[in-house]
């Protein structure tokens, strides 16, 4: 254990003058570490590792430099974030088939997750039909995918599939400043890349001979593999337990409070409904287009969240696909639900057992 105290002051000490938001981001940091390293034998798949801080110039970009030249001998391979995601699709498999170790999608400033990367995150094998071809390729998802911007925002089911690392200066011109320990920081990782590889390898042997020890019962669901090996070994040299990275992107969870302004107009309008309502009787209020009602307003601002209202009342079909997709789905304490009623659904929001 002295050996690994020793190397974790090495790997530390190239990383010691970022501002991280606290100890837990810091281990996270260090589970990316590790993850390159020993990607080829965790039996599953990896995070998504999203570099995030509240300013521009705080060394979001440089934190995965840093890995990438240590294991792969070179900065990261960068991409521009996209919202088109038959594009998105096109990308992941060129990227996955150029082999690259890591990637990342740089200065998301739109919120971060699609289908395509849903699939790709917990995923092991990546299938898709190559450009200008009429041919279906496979793919074994080996890359380590990373995300980095300002304040980042979660859409979707990506908030379960991300382990935050998470930067915080409130010191302005930071980037403008000469004074750091290592002025050229990439420069001088180049030259201890070896004493950092020594390091890394120090500590994942030591877990190893150790029999990967377990911090406790817990996992992460689709995750188990790196769960064990990478999030055990960041504790294992002494560190803060890098999954609770995880708990402060509950408040970025943007489809989360769609739904809970949705779960709370619905409830507010189900009111004046004795408590059940039709999609028939939503869009009534929507088509009035009665500005100075509460209850257009509400429901108007909480299905725009999801469907167009500009001047377009939405379908019956559209505002009914919506209500099933939420359906019994909790949030805070309440969930939509369905009863069959004659012709039609009845729709109401009651309050569940927590």
């Amino acid at each position: 254990m002295e050996d690994v105290h020793g190397a974790l002051e090495t790997i530390f000490d190239v990383v010691a003058e970022f501002p991280f938001d606290s100890e837990v981001y810091k281990s996270a940091w260090l589970a990316a570490f590790f993850t390159a390293f020993i990607r080829a034998i965790i039996q599953g798949p990896v995070p998504f590792f999203t570099i995030d801080g509240n300013d521009r110039g705080i060394g979001k970009s440089k934190l995965v430099d840093i890995i990438s030249i240590v294991v792969f001998g070179c900065e990261i391979a960068r991409m521009p974030p996209t919202t088109d995601e038959e594009e998105e699709r096109k990308r992941i498999t060129s990227t996955i088939m150029s082999g690259d170790g890591m990637v990342l999608i740089d200065n998301i400033d739109k919120g971060l997750g699609s289908a395509a990367l849903d699939a790709l995150i917990t995923g092991t094998v990546w299938k898709d039909r190559l450009l200008g071809l009429n041919r279906i390729v496979e793919l074994a998802i080996t890359t380590i995918f990373c995300g980095s911007g300002i304040n980042l925002f979660l859409k979707g089911d990506m908030i379960r599939r991300v382990l935050q690392i998470r930067l915080r200066c409130d010191e302005e011109g930071r980037d403008e400043k000469r004074n750091f320990k290592y002025a050229h920081l990439l420069n001088h990782v180049r030259q201890v890349r070896g004493s950092l590889i020594h390091a890394a390898l120090t500590i994942l042997r030591a877990f190893f001979l150790a029999g990967c020890p377990k911090a406790d019962n817990k996992t992460w669901g689709s995750f188990e593999s790196w769960f064990d090996l990478v999030r055990n070994a960041v504790i294992f040299a002494g560190c803060e337990d890098p999954s609770k990275a995880r708990d402060g992107l509950k408040a970025a969870d943007d489809e989360q409070d769609r739904i809970s302004q949705l779960i709370d107009a619905l409830e507010t309008f189900g009111q004046k409904k004795d408590g059940k309502f039709t999609t028939g009787e939503i869009i009534a209020v929507l088509a009035s287009h009665d500005f100075e009602s509460f209850n257009y307003k509400l429901l108007k601002d909480a299905i725009q969240n999801f469907l167009p209202v500009n001047g377009i009342t939405p379908s019956a079909e559209k505002i009914g696909k919506l209500l099933r997709k939420y359906l019994e789905r909790p949030c805070n304490g309440r969930a939509l639900m369905r009863v069959n009623a004659g012709n039609g659904a009845l729709w109401s929001v009651r309050t569940i057992q927590k």
